[in-house]
């Protein structure tokens, strides 16, 4: 039955495997930095490097997200094959690592069973504080979905902040992000916010300005926005007191 179950899932994988999903992107334009894989639910940009995203990509509707929280259930994490083998990270890499396994695009915002199951393969994961995954950044995911409920669609980027010589665990040295970044972008009203959290407690949560998180990671994460886009904020509630409580 195991092996029933994995050749379903791994044939949903290579059926959705493809080189270009601009249905994930603003305007189509996807960041120009990584391996893209797509998927059914949401794109990465994977690097070799790291053994990490260093984005990941989805757009979020009022349909979907409602969807999503009528569906329960959860899946084992999975290594992402459509990779070379010395890019592959497995379960051996996070276990006695001390850090949780952390989704860039989450499982509770996939609509159907494929989708949710897509979220849980390694090339959407980071190394991620356990205590930070399960609080601010639960938080600030629940606040997404509030909003594209709210709003009615929203494009999504999220990915890690890395230093210059980053931690690494396990036998694949995955590297382990200084921080992480969240991007909201509303495309009715042309507005955007980013957030970034430290991978700590406390996670000393912050608003951000699209162009100084740029400056961070080293790449446009929204290309397909135009400068005076950028500089458009979007209020997020519950940000606010995401930041205010992530200090302590």
């Amino acid at each position: 039955m195991k092996f029933i179950i994995a050749f379903i899932f791994y044939g949903a994988i290579i059926k959705s495997a493809c080189a270009f999903c601009p249905q994930f992107f603003p305007n189509g334009i996807q960041p120009k930095v990584g391996t893209l894989l797509c998927n059914k639910g949401y794109a990465v940009g994977y690097s070799s490097y790291y053994k990490t995203p260093l984005w990941s990509a989805e757009n979020l509707t009022d349909d979907s997200v409602q969807q999503a929280q009528n569906l329960h259930g959860r899946s084992n994490f999975y290594t992402d094959y459509r990779l070379s083998l010395e890019d592959q990270v497995g379960n051996s890499d996070y276990r006695n690592s001390g850090y949780a396994r952390g989704h860039m695009t989450p499982s509770g915002d996939a609509p159907d069973r494929i989708k949710r199951m897509q979220t849980f393969l390694y090339s959407n994961v980071v190394p991620q504080d356990s205590d930070m995954n399960s609080g601010p950044w639960n938080q600030i995911e629940q606040s997404v979905r509030k909003a594209a409920i709210d709003d009615g669609e929203l494009y999504v980027v999220t990915g890690p902040i890395f230093d210059q010589y980053p931690l690494r665990i396990g036998p694949n040295k995955v590297a382990v992000p200084v921080a992480l970044f969240k991007i909201v972008y509303d495309a009715m009203d042309e507005r955007v916010a980013a957030i970034q959290c430290q991978n700590t407690i406390p996670a000393d949560c912050h608003q951000i300005s699209i162009i100084g998180l740029q400056e961070q990671i080293g790449f446009d994460p929204m290309p397909g926005l135009s400068p005076a886009v950028k500089n458009s904020p979007l209020l997020v509630t519950g940000w606010a007191k995401i930041i205010r409580r992530s200090s302590r």
